[in-house]
């Protein structure tokens, strides 16, 4: 019943906008149409199904579509960037889009993103290129669509063989959306280990990320922020190992259940101290259990090869090393007794997996000989839980 109300009341306000497109002019017109467009109650109706409605032609869409365009240019708000980029697309005129942007950026930066998007997709990689740097020229540092368009720009300038304009594009995409996909692609720059040193200091500056966000109507000014959590996991990336491994001490809870800040430490100091180029199974498993966690947007895959050309530009002390793995033992070994202990079977194979991974760094430190022998320890002291004994059976 609801959807066949929706599309009725779609129909009816089609027809509205038709009777209003044929009785009114210039700025009234544009103004009145806007409204009905943008209601709340609204599903989405395109230009081309305004112009197929009404038993007559519409006559001048020329002219409409120009002053359409010029009303959406000072309305503010994310609707009204929406179908100005629909109005510019409309007769397929990219040059008509970048003229859009250039001339309404300070209102609706998302133009310069669709722009860019637009150019990319249909390989116009020098003008992509130069739309891109004139954004990121005029735009404000920490506007989060700058980073996008960065990435974008980037993208072009490196199938023009612009590697200077890409290595200006990874720097301005982290400043102005300081992701870790975007931190990874500091470790490509000539002078990586110095842009992952001074990663520290820039987020800690950063605003604290706001945990509801209810201007839905005004994201394409949404700005650079970040939660606690993000920020702590950031400067275990640029190095400040002591620091997250100090504030993790202060927890004595045993390892979380996928909220606290030590969840994601932990397995992340187990590859990180991790000698062994070689990808194995257990390692994509681990990395596949916190890459939601740490808001990374690509595969565990991806991510361990990142975090692998990441572990080329950072150096700990042996006399670190010994401490962070006593360290690791201890959290595992308690976050095992907490889960198998206690019987939560249901988390059987997170308390396997993080055994196989301290195992694999073990056995990289010769400290160890193999993976099995730490794996049969827990078997052995948890030796009537056989569900578990199967779930570290499957890692080895």
């Amino acid at each position: 019943m609801d959807e066949i109300l929706s599309v009725e009341l779609a129909d009816l306000i089609l027809h509205a906008v038709y009777a209003t497109y044929q009785t009114e002019k210039g700025h009234n017109r544009a103004r009145m149409i806007y409204d009905y467009l943008t209601r709340d109650y609204m599903q989405p109706i395109n230009l081309e199904a305004v112009f197929r409605i009404g038993p007559e032609e519409h006559t001048g869409i020329s002219d409409f579509i120009e002053e359409w365009r010029q009303f959406l240019l000072d309305t503010t708000g994310d609707q009204a960037a929406t179908l100005l980029l629909e109005a510019c697309l409309y007769q397929d005129d990219l040059d008509h889009l970048v003229e859009t942007a250039h001339v309404g950026y300070k209102q609706h930066p998302i133009l310069y993103l669709n722009a860019c998007a637009q150019l990319l997709e249909r390989e116009a990689f020098s003008m992509c290129e130069t739309v891109g740097l004139s954004a990121l020229n005029v735009l404000p540092e920490n506007l989060i669509i700058r980073g996008e368009i960065a990435n974008l720009t980037r993208a072009a300038a490196a199938k023009l063989a612009h590697q200077d304009i890409v290595d200006q594009c990874y720097k301005a995409a982290f400043q102005s959306e300081s992701t870790l996909t975007n931190f990874f692609n500091l470790c490509h720059l000539p002078e990586s280990k110095e842009n992952i040193q001074a990663v520290a200091t820039y987020v800690t500056q950063l605003p604290e990320q706001e945990v509801f966000d209810r201007d839905n109507n005004h994201q394409q000014w949404k700005t650079n922020d970040l939660s606690q959590k993000n920020k702590d996991i950031l400067h275990f990336f640029s190095g400040k190992f002591d620091d997250i491994y100090e504030q993790c001490q202060t927890d004595k809870e045993p390892l979380g259940w996928g909220h606290d800040l030590k969840e994601v430490v932990v397995p992340l100091f187990i590859l990180l101290l991790n000698q062994d180029n070689n990808l194995s199974k257990v390692q994509q498993l681990l990395s596949s259990r916190i890459i939601y966690q740490l808001e990374y947007k690509d595969t565990a895959e991806n991510f361990l090869a990142d975090v692998a050309l990441w572990k080329h530009h950072v150096t700990i002390e042996k006399e670190a090393v010994n401490r962070y793995i006593s360290w690791l033992k201890e959290e595992v070994d308690k976050k095992t007794e907490t889960i198998v202990g206690e019987g939560h079977r249901k988390s059987y194979d997170k308390a396997a997996l993080l055994i196989a991974a301290l195992a694999e760094t073990l056995v990289s430190h010769g400290l160890i000989n193999s993976k099995d022998t730490l794996l049969d320890h827990y078997k052995q002291v948890h030796s009537r839980k056989t569900a578990f004994k199967r779930e570290c059976d499957a890692l080895k």
